[in-house]
């Protein structure tokens, strides 16, 4: 990584998208402008532009690099070749198109529309069937991970499996009285978390004989209900090893269950105001929160204690509502944002290694890069938070992030995407 901008990216609109290609060597970009476009990354030279008839929602390669899709406010979704830019499918609906993905292997795609209806098609743009069922716009469309399933969620407060092959309804996640806020496939694809402003998640898997699927909606297997918040839950996560699951609430508690039995296995008390965010460390030995109350905390969660009421062993004071909290660099460090901070902290002795003001940050994936953003700067900085690159913007950042390998970085700010 030199650090150098590449090239200005350029749209006469908001830039909603930015995806790189699989190896790395191409961007595309969606935007308000009513086009997507894909850009050399060594050069930032435009090859193609993508034309719709309004914006453009979202925009993504192929896994193996050739085709783009697009999802537009137009009614369609369009399958385009990466390297000429022709269109190869338009995949009509009847209302906008929310977002479209490509299965895992390339072979199928689904579409996602406000006309309240999914659709699958084959990748050369053949119709394969609409999924019904949905009574409002569908908002997103998700394969497993295996690609043998989909996932819909609705405005119509239902999540909604399907048979990823040919489009036939496995089960319907219903039961939550209020808006669901939160749902997401398990590691291995075979159950599916909903949480709910109800004050509940629930936890649910579906017969895994597709016979018994073929012609008849059936209900899913409830695994279990997680119940016991006194406020809305904000969010969900399976734990590494996909057995247990961590839920964080207004009521000020954080809880772990045991995912078959539904029962409470620790409950995370100490924050004095609703938990914002939480997630399991990379071994599933601990937990950080982020907290209203202007903390963030740590805490050692081994199911091998036999504890249920858990205090925290380390608590990190901040000035203001603590929004977010991960772990970091091997877990050496946590890191926390609140009231447009980031603060850096040893988690060996609570102490705050470094504050900066006015930035958000990523991680990459091998947690060697810390990317932050701070006004109209974008800094890649080292493990020990010394920086390594730095990009300067004309108008603030909206958006960055590191390509796979970790040797481009693309942001996007204002009108503008940069490489």
């Amino acid at each position: 990584m030199t650090g150098e901008l590449i090239a200005t990216l350029a749209h006469d609109g908001e830039v909603k998208r930015s995806k790189f290609n699989p190896d790395g060597q191409k961007v595309v970009t969606a935007s308000n402008d009513h086009t997507a476009k894909i850009w050399e990354v060594t050069t930032g030279k435009l090859l193609v532009t993508l034309g719709h008839n309004n914006i453009v929602n979202h925009a993504e390669f192929s896994p193996d690099g050739r085709l783009v899709i697009t999802a537009s406010h137009d009614d369609m979704a369009k399958i385009w070749a990466a390297e000429t830019g022709n269109v190869l499918a338009t995949l009509a609906h009847k209302d906008e198109v929310n977002y479209a993905e490509f299965s895992p292997d390339g072979q199928t795609i689904i579409t996602a529309s406000s006309d309240s209806t999914a659709k699958l098609w084959k990748v050369n743009g053949e119709y394969i069937t609409t999924l019904y069922g949905h009574d409002n716009a569908v908002t997103q469309a998700k394969f497993s991970s295996n690609g043998q399933k989909l996932i819909t969620a609705s405005l119509d407060k239902t999540i909604r499996l399907w048979n990823a092959e040919n489009g036939q309804p496995l089960s319907l996640f219903r039961g939550q009285v209020g808006m669901i806020n939160y749902t997401e496939f398990n590691p291995s694809g075979d159950k599916v978390i909903t949480a709910s402003l109800d004050k509940t998640a629930r936890i649910w898997t579906w017969n895994t004989d597709n016979q018994k699927f073929l012609n008849a909606l059936k209900n899913p297997r409830l695994i279990s209900t997680l119940q016991g918040h006194e406020g809305k839950i904000n969010g969900a996560k399976f734990s590494p090893n996909g057995h247990q699951i961590l839920t964080t609430s207004e009521d000020r508690t954080a809880r772990i269950w045991d995912i078959e039995q539904g029962k409470l296995q620790m409950l995370l008390v100490g924050h004095e105001a609703g938990i914002k965010y939480a997630e399991f460390s990379p071994h599933g030995d601990k937990v950080v929160t982020a907290s209203a109350d202007n903390t963030a905390r740590l805490w050692d969660v081994d199911v091998g204690n036999h504890q249920i009421l858990i205090k925290s062993f380390m608590t990190f004071q901040h000035e203001k509502t603590v929004e977010r909290a991960k772990f970091a660099f091997e877990r050496q460090r946590v890191i926390t944002t609140a009231g447009g901070a980031m603060l850096v902290w040893d988690i060996s002795n609570e102490h705050l290694i470094t504050k900066l003001s006015n930035l958000v940050f990523e991680t990459s994936a091998n947690e060697q890069r810390l990317l932050i953003i701070s006004g109209n700067t974008v800094t890649v900085s080292s493990p020990n938070f010394q920086p390594v690159r730095i990009f300067p913007h004309s108008n603030k950042v909206d958006f960055a992030q590191l390509s796979e390998d970790g040797q481009q970085v693309i942001s996007v700010s204002g009108k503008i995407a940069h490489l």
